[in-house]
Order: C-alpha cells, then structure tokens, then sequence
C-alpha cells in the first residue's frame, strides 16, 4: 500500500536512525544529570571594560607600530593619552645594526643619524623595522589614508632607498605636506611653556575637591607669566588671601563645587566674594582673556601675509605697523573722518601746498 506524504512533512527536519539514537542518548544523559549532580558551569573569559589597563595612560605603548589609534581610544579619554604621548616625546631606540633591505649587492638600512636631523617626530618600529611620524600621529584622530599619507602613521615607511635621494627625498616631502605641516602648527601652539601655563592655571579649579587648590603653584604662576601685572607687595598678599579663600571654599558649597575657572569667577561675584579676594579676581581675569589675546596676535599675523606681500617687501616696520592697525580696527577706522586726519597730517609739518580729500 503506497503511503501518502502530507504537504507538513516537506518541511520537517529529517534524521537517519543514528542520529535519532545519539539525540536520545543526549537527552538521556542529560536528565541524569540534572537528578543527581549539577553541570560545572562554563568559564566566561573576562572582557577589557573601558577602564583597563589598555586605555591607561600610564601604561601606553611606546613602540609605534603597536599603538592603538587615538580614534580608538573614548573620546573623553583621547586629550588624556595626547597629553601622555607629548609628555613621552618621539619613540627613537638606537640598534647596534638595523635590519637592511634591498639587493644583497647594495642592502639599505635605517640610519640613527637620521633622529638627528629630525628629533622632533621621527619615530622608528622594531617590529615592522619602518620609520614613522610622532607629531602626525599625536595631532590626528585619523590616519588620512589619501595620497599616502598614512604612510609615517599607519602603516610606517621603510623604503631607505628614497632616503638620500636629494630633493626627493621622501622625509623631506613629508615635511612639506599640508597634514604634517598642520601637526606642527598645532604642537608649536602646545608648546612647553603653554602647557606649563595650563598646568599651573588648573590648580585654581578645585573639582570638589579642595586639597586641589595648590597654593604654591598660583604663586608661581603669578611670578612666572604675570610678573608686570602683580607689584611685589600684591605677591605677598596673594598668597595670604589664598590660603584665607582655600580654608573659605572647603566650608561654603558653591566655592567648591565649580569645574572651570569661569564658573570660579561667576561665583565669586554671585557671593559677593571677587572685591574680599580682588587679587584673585585679577588673576582668574587675566586667565579667561588669555585666549582673547592670544586670538588678536594670531590675527596680526595672518593680516601681515596680506598686507606685505612681493610687491611691498620693502616696507619699513612704522609704515607696516600702521596699515596693521587701520586693517585690524576696521571698525574703529570708518568712523573716522577724513577731512580730521588731513588736518591732522597737515598740522604735523608745514607744507607748501594745500592737502584736498577728491572723491
């Protein structure tokens, strides 16, 4: 008698009598299992959190073939390791003999004469046995992989036959490229004496915490950039006011709660404290208009590139100074008025003809 399939059995999961059987025998074992001992459980292997030793600092990775991305690191975390990698400064090991590469005939070879003529970012792998860039990788989230640039950050060059190649000389045409030409800009920006300044300026920023509140550091912060700014006599007083304000701010809660040195200076007017400290109310001033000023200087120099140009390189430095001026104060320069500066001009030096204003 033929037996008829139904249209379900199409799409049952089919097993042969062995597998029937092993699936059984699991089962059966299974439930002996569970009757008189309990499974070991598994072993979960552990995973790094955010925290690990990996993302530490501290303990970062000198050897630049092996060192994560700053993209990797948490974005909160990533001015933290750039900070500990400029403190570190270039990775530069010195071998008796470096691998060598090329013909047997004529075999190439880093050279550490090389960190020498660059010491500020030329970095050397030995465990890829190339050469990278320090300034590039510390300045850049990501490697910028266009036109080969990720060469001296990523992947890391050791092609030593372009080395000595005269104006071809590939480390010379990194230096010229626009991607390390911006790290540099930025590691003059965050030079030593920079980083000493905001240094010094965090420890008027307690964070909840008022041991924080370095009394010795504000001092030399004082003596050192502001000298011009703080009479010898004012020094001392400094001093006692802080040590005044430091026991002040462990005792009121808004005084130590603040984060940034602006929120320091909104609540020392909020509790009617800036005229008791004025010497500390100088100083966090002269802080938060320490980018202002430094703004105003960078735009002198970009209006310089305008106005001296190869045309007029033969500009004395008074001439330059004025037309800066008229530049950079626009304005202030178009409310005056041009009939007051003849006046102005003719009243300095008598001279023989009359001075007209023609449209």
């Amino acid at each position: 008698m033929v037996k008829f399939k139904t249209f379900d059995s199409f799409y049952k999961r089919k097993t042969d009598g062995h597998d029937t059987t092993k699936i059984t025998n699991q089962n059966n074992k299974r439930s002996k299992a569970s009757t008189s001992e309990p499974l070991p459980e598994e072993h979960i292997p552990e995973t790094r959190g955010p925290n690990s030793e990996e993302d530490d600092p501290n303990s970062l990775e000198r050897d630049p073939a092996k060192r994560k991305q700053l993209s990797s690191y948490p974005v909160n975390q990533r001015e933290q390791v750039r900070l500990a990698y400029l403190n570190l400064g270039p990775f530069q090991i010195k071998l008796d003999k470096y691998p060598s590469k090329g013909p047997e005939k004529r075999p190439r070879r880093f050279q550490d004469s090389w960190f020498k003529f660059f010491p500020n970012w030329l970095e050397y792998s030995p465990t890829t046995h190339a050469a990278y860039c320090f300034l590039c990788y510390v300045f850049s989230d990501k490697p910028n992989v266009r036109h080969g640039s990720d060469a001296f950050t990523a992947k890391g060059f050791d092609n030593w036959k372009k080395v000595n190649d005269g104006k071809n000389c590939k480390f010379l045409k990194h230096l010229d490229s626009s991607h390390h030409k911006n790290a540099v800009e930025l590691n003059n920006r965050f030079n030593d004496h920079a980083m000493e300044l905001l240094a010094l300026a965090s420890s008027l920023v307690p964070n909840k915490d008022s041991r924080a509140f370095n009394v010795d550091e504000i001092c030399l912060l004082v003596a050192k950039y502001y000298p011009e700014d703080f009479t010898e006599q004012e020094r001392i007083h400094l001093r006692y006011q802080l040590e005044i304000f430091k026991v002040e701010m462990s005792k009121n809660q808004i005084l130590s709660g603040v984060s940034s040195i602006a929120k320091l200076c909104t609540s020392l007017e909020e509790t009617k404290k800036s005229e008791t400290y004025h010497l500390l109310s100088r100083l966090i001033r002269l802080l938060l208009t320490l980018l202002v000023s430094t703004a105003t200087t960078e735009r002198g120099f970009s209006v310089m590139k305008l106005c001296k140009t190869k045309l007029r390189n033969k500009m004395e430095d008074g001439f330059l100074v004025d037309i800066l001026v008229v530049y950079i104060e626009k304005e202030v320069a178009e409310k005056l008025d041009s009939e007051s500066v003849i006046e102005e001009f003719k009243n300095v030096q008598g001279r023989r003809a009359e001075l007209y204003l023609i449209f």
